[in-house]
């Protein structure tokens, strides 16, 4: 019984304190993230900022290593051209050393410097049907001169300082009447021409 007498006083307090606020607000303010237009507006947002990213992360770096992939291709057909270009290298190499003068080669006197003394000289008196050169020695055939002119044109070719020596090998002539000569040249060094 204490304990029912205990419960009236305490409901006796409960009552003797009564509620101090006077006004009450009626203002409501909606839960506006459960709606479905709100839900839908923050998915689309975050759908294209997830675009916009995937694009920039994923679809740009993949189109660039598609434009590199690319770029690759092309460099290795380009090595493998070059690489086939240099596999006739050695014969390239070859034709070039052939072309290209020796030290004996340059030694040698310059041959358009012959060819140009030879058509200077006996040009004008004779007609030339054959120059031969081979290595220090012209070998020239002309007619159409006289043994007279042919000593006079031996004269003139030996004072070049092209020539070493020049010496008439054969003529076929009647005297006084023009000869078919055959004019053997000794030519100097291209080194002792070179000051």
């Amino acid at each position: 019984m204490s304990r029912s007498l205990d419960m009236g006083g305490a409901a006796r307090r409960k009552r003797d304190s009564w509620p101090t606020k006077s006004t009450m607000n009626l203002y409501f303010r909606e839960d506006r993230a459960a709606r479905p237009a709100a839900v839908l507006a923050g998915l689309l947002v975050a759908l294209a900022i997830l675009a916009v990213l995937g694009k920039l992360l994923i679809l740009d770096r993949l189109a660039e290593e598609d434009q590199l992939a690319e770029k690759a291709a092309r460099l290795e057909a380009q090595a493998a051209q070059v690489t086939l270009q240099l596999e006739e290298y050695p014969a390239v190499e070859e034709d070039y050393v052939r072309l290209a003068p020796t030290d004996r080669e340059r030694a040698l006197a310059d041959r358009a410097e012959v060819l140009d003394l030879i058509d200077r000289v006996i040009r004008p008196a004779a007609k030339l049907s054959r120059v031969t050169i081979r290595g220090q020695q012209a070998l020239v055939e002309f007619s159409g001169a006289t043994l007279e002119e042919t000593a006079a044109l031996v004269i003139q070719l030996e004072q070049s300082p092209l020539v070493e020596r020049a010496a008439v090998s054969a003529v076929s002539a009647a005297a006084g009447a023009p000869a078919d000569v055959e004019l053997l040249i000794q030519l100097t060094t291209g080194e002792e021409d070179e000051p």
